[in-house]
């Protein structure tokens, strides 16, 4: 009766964790608005496709390519916003808001998980303090596929848990069309079926074959679609592959720390195989986080970094428990010290928020930050740009406007004059008719490199067209007068300049 009633204490402190973790997490996203981080450039590759099958059922954008779609990625995430945009309507808050709906789920869904593990509460507190670092806030804050991937993955550990193998598989399939790096959690359940049932896989049962057909009927069209215009697919994953090789990510792995970081997961490995084989599958997913961020090698997946030292440090404390466990009083003790070096490192390392200035003095990607009081970007500052643009208006003729920062095209979207397209190439000889760049107090400095390129193109006379709060500046170039400039400027973030 005892047990019992610690149990169901135990589940109310968890769901109060979770719950009060969220709204924290509610707020954070508030307040980090449109600075935590900037409109980014990648929102603009992944949003407009996703407007276009809402609204035309295409995934052709002419924002990025007047005369193909785009292949850089699998089309899953965009399918998935444009279900969002279909309910919610389009614009840049609602798809930000859907990566923070996808990723407080996957918080749930890990909690969840580790409610069937030792120190349920000490390992879930942990991992509701990592959720409120910079990288959790920003992926909760982007419109980018790494939440939704994330939920998935998620979804997939959970599901292998309950030995529901088959709905695991399924989703990791889905997973890996919504980002490739999905193919990191399908290795995680192929590998785990294959040690928990060898080649006794069983039958799928009930909606097992739902999410199987679903699956299968995804990866189908997919194909189709891949067929249907096969060398634009081949072009965009050249580009792909070149650019990932360039960063040489074997040269990562052979280094001290990578070398020490996989001698641990051998050892945890081992001891798991000889105590509690069930240990091995969040050590396995902790291991793909790691895996994906090492080959990766993108800012944005520095949640998956979290996410690996966490559930590698939680395998450490159950290890320690397992030995200790029969002297309670020393178990606690032996926890609590290795707790506090842990603790240090994930801060050391930003894996979790240190107390003062939380959460308004948070930054994330060297230099973006909360806002400070004035607006990144207001219905006034949409309305001058399209008043301006009212001025270079060609009757007969749609002119494409291409922004800097790209991302702030998604803002200025719904007020812009007709004839005018938002527009930044992709694959295409196709040039932007108008330039309208701005200078902001939240451009981070290491951008800079970026901001001259940009303003190369206009001419040094120019004047702001409008300007407030002191540092908030925006310039219009009509491009269609002076020559383009032949690079193509960027912020790295999931991909390098885009041929024109």
């Amino acid at each position: 009766m005892k047990q019992h009633l610690l149990s169901h204490s135990a589940n109310w402190l968890l769901v109060v964790l979770v719950g009060g973790t969220i709204i924290l997490s509610a707020w954070i996203h508030q307040l980090a608005g449109m600075t935590l981080p900037l409109p980014w450039d990648d929102e603009f590759s992944f949003v407009w496709p996703a407007r276009a099958m809402a609204e035309h059922g295409t995934l052709h954008a002419p924002e990025l390519n007047p005369e193909r779609d785009i292949f850089w990625m699998p089309p899953g995430y965009a399918v998935a916003l444009a279900g969002v945009f279909k309910v919610f309507g389009f614009s840049l808050p609602v798809a930000r808001g859907f990566s923070w709906f996808c990723a407080a789920a996957a918080l749930v869904v890990l909690v969840v998980f580790l409610a069937r593990y030792p120190l349920r509460l000490l390992t879930s507190a942990l991992l509701c303090w990592i959720f409120v670092n910079g990288a959790f806030v920003t992926i909760g804050n982007v419109a980018r596929m790494d939440a939704l991937c994330l939920l998935m993955g998620a979804g997939t550990l959970l599901l292998l848990q309950r030995e529901r193998r088959w709905a695991g598989l399924a989703i990791a399939a889905l997973a890996i069309l919504v980002h490739p790096n999905g193919v990191y959690f399908g290795a995680v359940a192929v590998a785990w079926i294959l040690v928990d049932r060898g080649l006794q896989w069983g039958r799928p049962r009930g909606t097992d074959w739902v999410l199987l057909g679903i699956a299968g009927a995804a990866w189908a069209a997919y194909l189709a679609y891949v067929a249907a215009h096969w060398p634009s697919f081949q072009a965009d994953m050249a580009m792909q592959f070149a650019r990932k090789a360039r960063r040489a990510p074997w040269t990562e792995l052979m280094t001290a720390t990578s070398l020490g970081v996989l001698g641990l997961y051998l050892v945890l490995g081992v001891l798991s195989l000889i105590r509690d084989r069930s240990r091995l599958l969040p050590l396995a997913f902790s291991g793909a986080c790691f895996f994906l961020v090492l080959f990766g090698h993108e800012m944005w997946y520095e949640v998956f970094n979290s996410l690996a030292f966490f559930l590698l440090a939680c395998s450490v404390l159950w290890a320690l428990w397992d030995v200790l466990s029969r002297r309670r009083v020393v178990a606690v003790a032996a926890t609590g010290l290795a707790l506090l070096p842990m603790l240090l490192f994930f801060y050391r390392h930003g894996f979790i928020e240190g107390l003062r200035g939380f959460p308004r003095d948070m930054e994330w990607g060297w230099g973006m930050r909360m806002s400070d009081g004035a607006d990144y970007f207001t219905r006034n500052d949409a309305e001058a740009i399209a008043a301006q643009l009212e001025r270079y208006a060609a009757p007969g003729r749609m002119l494409r406007v291409q922004f800097y920062p790209r991302g702030d095209a998604l803002l200025a979207d719904r007020y812009l004059p007709k004839g005018f397209l938002p527009f930044f190439p992709h694959f295409t000889e196709t040039k932007p008719d108008i330039l309208i760049a701005r200078k902001s107090r939240y451009i981070p400095t290491w951008v800079d490199k970026v901001r001259v390129q940009v303003f190369q193109q206009i001419p040094e006379e120019t004047e702001a067209f409008r300007e407030r709060d002191e540092t908030e500046m925006w310039y219009l170039a009509d491009l269609r007068t002076r020559p383009a400039s032949t690079t193509a400027p960027k912020i790295d973030g999931e991909h390098e300049p885009i041929r024109q």
